[in-house]
């Protein structure tokens, strides 16, 4: 809420004094917390940091005396400027007393920050001109530029100087001649525009609107301190109004404007998970994963209004987990996609993972200009700003972007690539600089035909480019498959849903708070065991025929790894054993089972995950091995006539029949490898 807003009017000089008592005479516990801050103050910059509340218990008790006294905390509120003008002389004039000479050195450096009071969750018209405090996430930031604290003029005959905001020059009272601009360096100050997203600490999540993006104003100091996206910031500052031009149809139009000139900043870090762990909560679950079967309950209480879909819900878990042991040159994070039929759940699951994981969801239709890394755009009000994606904003945290295929440019894509690979996004614009960008992702996505086609590989269900799927540990799809027993199942749990009888084996809060002393276990030993039985599955994976030329990478076995150290963690051990293997290897099969099998051969094939499966490279590979006995070449004079081509093609027994060969003679002219030469005739591109 906004602090209220009324205070009698009192002498400058008065204040000054009162404020000056204040310092004086404020205790918390009899000791005098403020002269004596300003009694150690000998060294750096004069800046004096208090408390709102502590001016109102000042308050409260001078007017015990029964006289009639000027309202501080009123007046910081209501006339700020002013206010803070006074406490600096206040602060000034104490430290003269008592440290003259370090006084006089920072003469008119002085300054006083106000801090400790409720945050407002939007700055309206009513706010100008009035102190108040905000809380949110650095949203986008500009550059430091530097501007004229007044206007200063200066008088050629007599050198007077004068003060001002107006454009024309003034007239010298003394001498009567028109001044002149004069510029001083010490008129010059730094100054630097941000934009915060307000932020509610205690709902975790966004204010929404256009009006919870607030403009705030760095100045001095402020504007060269170091920020990052996301960073959640408490400012406190005066409510002001300026004026933007922009053209409109051919004409200068003036936007008004609020923002904070800030007066204080303080960082606050947000909790991970939305919960602090206490020594009894990690011995209560400690002693549940002892007595229960973890994995199994932990399922049943995860998002338990979507019945079933138990092994993607154990993924999502593990992947919320994560796999963090202490060693930076790793990257912890395991990330997911979810292909769905609609009305399977996904979405549910999406946002269901955000909330637990304390982590953010994001739908591709509301997604930014800018998209997920990093890019230069224009404010409001037509500044040119550095302003940041999902991925930057939640850094460190788990992000869910659904209906990734419905991504309307895929520019905006592009930072996914390096994002999911090393956490990282380079900005190369006006600046160039690496933005951090940790943290697991769980995407989701639709078939491009409506519903998962069984008879096509994953790369043809999928409107994602095939480089991007690689990037994902796992990949799922949730199929809408008629079933009448399961279909029953579905609608008894949606009975009990309306009529509030979906029941978890777990409450939320105990769920969270088990999870969270999991993902806390950091000190895993790697036994040579569990190495040796997934360097064993991995072999196998690679050991494909020799002429396939898709074959799985490290890229594969670290994610095995990752999920082997997740479901150590999960069941709160500090040791990996067989069993953790055996489950990672238990989910990539699953996945393989459902996405990984070559529909044309009808085999398990991980090239199908990269777009070509054994049998698409089997039939490239003898393709160009008949199209080069047959004398083709590059060049019209090497070309081969397409009815010679498809008939030797089918001799092989590669291709069943005409209309099969000529598939793949259409692809391999879609991926540019020939190309028609004259009509009915093909070379090598």
């Amino acid at each position: 809420m906004s602090q209220q807003k009324s205070t009698p009017p009192a002498m400058p000089a008065a204040i000054a004094n009162d404020f000056e008592q204040f310092f004086k005479s404020f205790k918390v516990n009899d000791a005098r917390i403020y002269f004596d801050k300003i009694d150690r103050i000998v060294v750096g910059k004069p800046v004096l940091r208090i408390e709102f509340n502590h001016v109102g218990e000042w308050q409260m008790l001078r007017e015990q005396d029964g006289k009639a006294h000027a309202r501080l905390d009123m007046h910081i509120l209501n006339q700020p400027e002013e206010a803070l003008e006074e406490l600096a002389v206040a602060f000034e004039s104490i430290c003269k007393e008592i440290h003259h000479d370090y006084a006089m050195e920072h003469k008119d450096g002085f300054k006083v920050e106000v801090v400790g009071l409720d945050p407002i969750w939007r700055v309206t018209k009513s706010d100008i001109g009035h102190f108040v405090c905000l809380q949110g996430k650095v949203h986008s930031m500009g550059v430091v530029h530097q501007i004229k604290r007044k206007n200063q003029f200066k008088c050629p005959s007599c050198n007077q100087l004068y003060y001002g905001f107006g454009k024309l020059p003034p007239i010298c009272k003394k001498c009567d001649e028109r001044c002149f601009d004069h510029d001083d360096p010490s008129n010059i100050e730094d100054v630097r525009f941000m934009e915060l997203m307000l932020f509610d600490e205690t709902s975790k999540k966004n204010i929404l609107g256009e009006d919870a993006i607030v403009r705030i104003e760095l100045r001095g100091d402020l504007a060269h301190e170091n920020f990052e996206f996301g960073d959640l910031l408490k400012v406190t500052g005066i409510v002001k109004i300026g004026k933007a031009i922009r053209l409109q149809l051919m004409k200068d139009v003036e936007t008004y404007f609020t923002y904070v000139r800030v007066n204080a900043i303080e960082r606050v870090v947000e909790k991970a998970f939305n919960y602090e762990l206490t020594e009894a909560d990690r011995q209560e679950c400690r002693k549940w994963a002892e007595e229960n079967k973890v994995r199994e309950e932990l399922c049943r209480s995860f998002c338990p209004q979507i019945y079933g879909e138990d092994v993607i819900k154990d993924a999502i878990l593990l992947m919320i987990i994560g796999a963090d042991i202490d060693n930076e040159k790793i990257r912890p994070d395991t990330h997911i996609l979810v292909i769905a039929d609609p009305s399977t759940g996904k979405t549910d699951l999406g946002r269901e993972a955000a909330e637990i994981a304390g982590g953010i969801y994001q739908d591709s239709i509301t997604l930014s200009k800018v998209g997920i890394g990093a890019g230069i755009d224009e404010d409001r009000f037509g500044q040119k700003v550095v302003r940041a994606g999902i991925g930057i904003l939640a850094n460190g945290k788990l992000k869910v972007l659904d209906e990734i295929d419905k991504v309307e440019h895929r520019k905006i894509l592009d930072p996914l690539y390096t994002i999911l690979e090393s956490g990282m996004v380079t900005l190369r614009k006006s600046i160039i600089r690496d933005f951090i960008a940790k943290g697991s992702w769980f995407c989701t996505g639709n078939p491009v035909f409506g519903v998962y086609d069984p008879y096509k590989n994953i790369t043809e269900n999928v409107n994602i480019p095939i480089p991007l799927l690689t990037r994902f540990d796992l990949i799922f799809v949730m199929r809408d498959v008629p079933d009448k027993e399961k279909d029953g199942l579905k609608v008894d749990n949606i009975h009990k849903k309306w009529q509030k009888q979906v029941v978890a084996p777990l409450d939320k809060q105990f769920l969270i708070k088990y999870l969270r002393c999991a993902r806390e276990i950091t000190n895993i030993e790697l036994t040579p065991s569990v190495l040796t039985k997934l360097k064993a599955f991995y072999q196998d994976l690679r050991a494909v025929e020799s002429e396939s030329l898709i074959k799985v990478g490290t890229r594969q076995y670290e994610g095995l790894l990752r999920l082997s150290i997740a479901n150590c963690k999960m069941h709160l051990r500090s040791k990996l054993e067989d069993e953790d293997a055996d489950h990672a290897i238990a989910l990539y099969n699953e996945m393989l089972k459902k996405i990984g099998v070559d529909v044309n051969t009808g085999k398990q094939d991980v090239g199908v995950l990269y777009g070509k499966p054994q049998s698409e490279v089997s039939k490239n590979k003898m393709f160009f091995d008949v199209f080069k006995q047959l004398g083709g070449g590059r060049g019209e004079h090497d070309s081969l006539a397409e009815k010679t081509l498809i008939e030797e093609m089918v001799k092989t027994q590669k291709w069943t029949d005409e209309q099969d060969a000529r598939k793949t003679l259409d692809r391999m002219k879609r991926e540019g490898q020939i190309y028609e030469s004259r009509p009915g005739f093909w070379s090598k591109a």
